[in-house]
């Protein structure tokens, strides 16, 4: 009997191992990759204002653990004045610093520097349309949106919108913006066409809107503050507003409350259930549903949070606690049905919450 060369069998080989591959598809489909922050969810701590003491959480979701300040940990010096938010994208962190008027720039998956933006007045939230542009939502002269060149890390233009702008989101490219307002209370959404970087429309919507979700069926959803005895408005109700963003227009008007301002908003996986929250004198998350929406009457999770985020991996709720608004905070973690998972110490006063899932690569 002939045997059989090397070559024959490490064909044979190669083509039980492809086989054994693919039966076993549906049971071990991925297999992640390992970085330092590679799987987790970064908890933005605004910090004191005028301290310099705003800092990123790292909570691995893997075992859990916490590492506080890594931005310090990795760049030996400090994040800034008011960290506001932080937004990944692939593996590119952009951290807006509010007080610092800056963004800081790192790379995701090991937090080291990769560069800054500056000249962002009272820089609020960042986006991209994952082209070479980014954009930036600042409160500074009179309310803009600043066009970043993403290769130079350059302010290339600005787009004046309404008073205190907040969240963005893009869709079909369109910027939508809520105007949160400032010193001046604001009822509008400004919507930016991402080709021609010029304002085409301005939605009258609720007092202070401030975030966006998109549902299943392609509608977006802003929240709208409301206003405290404060403003120069007056008490000003919040809202849950619907907008078709094809042709511009409001298309539903949920009321929410007379005397709580809920400024957080997130959606589930699903796209059909939305969760309201955190903010001035807001107890409890609320559910609305999209295809009925209803005023909600009680809430399915107690307690007076400074801010809210939904994971968009596992639909999991992170409700941040500021306790004090002078030392650490804390951030719980609640199931989607509202069963409380867990508590994590965070930075001075918590506001939110960035999700980095790990890569992950098919097996054939």
């Amino acid at each position: 009997m002939k045997k059989a060369s090397i070559s024959t069998l490490i064909a044979v080989l190669s083509v039980l191992f492809i086989s054994s591959c693919k039966e076993l598809e549906k049971d071990v489909p991925f297999v992640p990759s390992f970085d330092k922050y590679e799987a987790g969810a970064f908890f933005i701590n605004e910090g004191n204002f005028q301290h310099g003491n705003g800092s990123i959480t790292y909570l691995n979701t893997t075992d859990y653990s916490v590492k506080n300040d890594i931005f310090q940990l990795e760049n030996n010096r400090s994040l800034g004045d008011v960290v506001q938010s932080m937004k990944i994208v692939y593996n590119t962190a952009y951290i807006c610093v509010n007080n610092s008027n800056k963004i800081e720039v790192v790379n995701s998956k090991s937090f080291e520097e990769l560069g800054t933006v500056y000249n962002l007045p009272s820089v609020r939230y960042f986006d991209t349309d994952y082209s070479d542009y980014g954009y930036a939502t600042c409160w500074g002269n009179g309310g803009q949106v600043k066009v970043i060149n993403l290769s130079t890390l350059e302010v290339i233009d600005s787009i004046m919108v309404g008073n205190g702008p907040e969240g963005m989101f893009i869709w079909e490219q369109k910027l939508f913006v809520a105007n949160g307002g400032n010193t001046i209370a604001d009822n509008t959404v400004s919507v930016i066409s991402l080709q021609t970087k010029e304002l085409i429309a301005t939605i009258p919507v609720g007092y202070s809107p401030k975030h966006f979700v998109i549902d299943v069926d392609s509608k977006l959803w802003v929240i709208c503050a409301g206003t405290g005895n404060w403003s120069n408005v007056g008490e000003q109700e919040s809202q849950l507003i619907q907008i078709d963003p094809v042709n511009l227009e409001v298309i539903n008007t949920v009321p929410l409350f007379n005397h709580m301002h809920p400024e957080n908003i997130g959606i589930d996986r699903t796209q059909t259930v939305i969760i309201i929250g955190g903010g001035f004198d807001t107890d409890g998350l609320y559910k609305v549903f999209t295809s009925h929406p209803e005023t909600p009457t009680e809430a399915f999770i107690n307690g007076s949070f400074y801010g809210m985020s939904i994971s968009p991996f596992n639909d999991e709720i992170y409700a941040a606690d500021a306790k004090d608004y002078s030392n650490n905070g804390l951030m719980n973690r609640y199931s989607f049905n509202g069963d409380k998972l867990g508590e994590y110490e965070t930075g001075i006063i918590p506001n939110s919450v960035c999700f980095r899932w790990p890569v992950m690569i098919t097996i054939l």
